[in-house]
């Protein structure tokens, strides 16, 4: 896009032809009068079409209206001009693509990219042997039949085949090669391709089972967490009863959940200035009587030894964070954050490498150059790492919310489910914050970190492993 973006430098043009591809497939409710596109305040919106119908690039009307901040807006279509960019962008998107695959795949003559052995059936195999036949003859109409022949048989054609056949006609000095394969047909089946390099199982399958394990870690931790409060709560109305009968019932569910607990809860009842209620009942209940001794325990209970047990029950009702939260939080921030970036970094960063700018903010870019080179440049630290691996989550929730990225995402996440992530991430940016500075979470905290990556995983989890 940089040939387009030099023309209309002071507008954005991921929203300009977001905006012609919009009217374009709008075409039977033309004319339009307002349009929404995800991402995008109504007022920028407005603008760009103020100012794409000025340059030519829209059929339209605007009308001044006395008291309104906000012109009168109609659209009835796209002017020839308008095409033109939507063509060019979509070129320079095909030859981009056609770059960025030149890196996944050896060239190779499109004989040489039927495979020897595999599940092909005959009748693919005779297809691609025939669009070979046709394209070496080096007659147009012939040509043309042979894409006829791809179209019919895409779905069945290996990548491999489908990218060395589209790049030749692509590349081929006669442009009435191209008249049955136009440019947006061409970006569709490269636009696959691209995604088909890097499949689900390739990069989310790692991840699926340390999410789950996470998320279980996490869940654990919430339930002992809640059991630590109704024990305290039984064990403060035993204080009350002169015979001090205990819940041992309940003191021994706490004891066991608290002990099986995966994660590793801190059984310190301090650690450093943030108190531990689970760590706290837990020392707390090492100094109970036995339930054998139960009769002798209102004898062994002083006052002072009630109150100080009251005290330290109360402390552990009314406190609503605990450090224990942050240990399997910490896990699952880690791994779907680790998750995340594998993604972006397989499927923008990597096949745009050449013009990340077009796909990674300018602040967010500057920022991990900014942060890799600080590192680079330390006498202390001895490895640095892929520019990926300096981004936070702010930074993941704008690389998701730019322009089309989403796109290259949609095998996994429909684009209302990917607009839901990067809503949950800017959320969830806080949180992060708090682990990783080691403040502890309160409840509420932690229970919105295991519903909204509970409700990640789960998107995955439908998506990837529908059955």
């Amino acid at each position: 896009m940089k040939k387009i973006n030099a023309v209309f430098m002071k507008h954005d043009i991921d929203l300009m032809i977001q905006i012609l591809e919009r009217i374009e497939s709008e075409e039977t409710k033309i004319p339009l009068s307002s349009l929404s596109i995800d991402g995008y305040p109504d007022y920028l919106i407005s603008n760009h079409l103020i100012f794409m119908t000025g340059e030519n690039l829209l059929k339209g009307r605007i009308s001044r209206v006395d008291g309104q901040q906000q012109p009168a807006i109609t659209i009835n279509g796209i002017t020839h001009k308008g095409y033109d960019l939507l063509e060019r962008s979509r070129e320079e998107n095909v030859d981009r693509l056609i770059a960025s695959l030149d890196v996944h795949h050896n060239s190779q003559k499109l004989e040489d990219s039927i495979p020897k052995e595999g599940d092909l059936s005959p009748d693919v195999i005779n297809s691609m042997q025939d669009i070979i036949r046709l394209v070496n003859t080096g007659d147009l109409q012939k040509k043309q039949d042979a894409i006829g022949i791809f179209i019919q048989n895409r779905k069945d054609i290996p990548d491999d085949f489908a990218f060395e056949f589209l790049r030749g006609i692509w590349t081929d000095k006669d442009s009435a090669v191209k008249k049955n394969l136009p440019v947006r047909t061409f970006e569709e089946f490269l636009t696959f391709i691209e995604r088909g390099l890097f499949t689900n199982p390739k990069i989310v399958e790692k991840y699926y089972d340390s999410l789950e394990q996470a998320l279980k870690k996490v869940s654990d931790t919430v339930r002992v967490f809640d059991l630590s409060h109704s024990t305290a709560k039984a064990l403060k109305h035993s204080l009350i009863n002169p015979d001090m009968i205990f819940p041992h019932d309940l003191i021994a569910r706490f004891s066991r959940e608290q002990g099986e607990m995966a994660g590793n809860v801190s059984a310190s009842s301090q650690l450093g200035l943030h108190s531990s209620p689970i760590g706290s009942l837990s020392d707390l209940i090492q100094s109970l009587p036995q339930e054998d001794d139960t009769r002798n325990g209102s004898q062994t209970f002083t006052r002072d030894r009630r109150e100080k047990m009251r005290r330290q029950l109360d402390d552990i009702v009314i406190t609503d964070m605990d450090i224990s939260f942050n240990i399997p939080g910490y896990e699952l921030l880690f791994t779907l954050e680790r998750m995340l970036r594998d993604l972006i970094h397989q499927r923008i960063i990597i096949p745009h490498k050449k013009d990340l700018i077009s796909k990674i903010p300018a602040d967010v870019l500057l920022d991990m150059k900014t942060r890799k080179l600080a590192e680079e440049t330390s006498d202390i630290v001895e490895k640095t790492y892929e520019l990926i691996e300096y981004c936070d989550f702010t930074h993941l929730k704008k690389i998701l919310d730019k322009g089309r990225n989403w796109e290259f995402f949609r095998d996994i996440f429909t684009e209302e489910e990917m607009r839901g992530v990067y809503a949950k991430l800017g959320e969830l940016d806080p949180i992060r914050k708090k682990v990783a500075h080691s403040r502890p979470l309160t409840r509420d905290e932690f229970e919105r970190l295991r519903l909204y990556a509970s409700d990640i995983f789960k998107k995955l989890k439908k998506n990837t492993y529908p059955n």
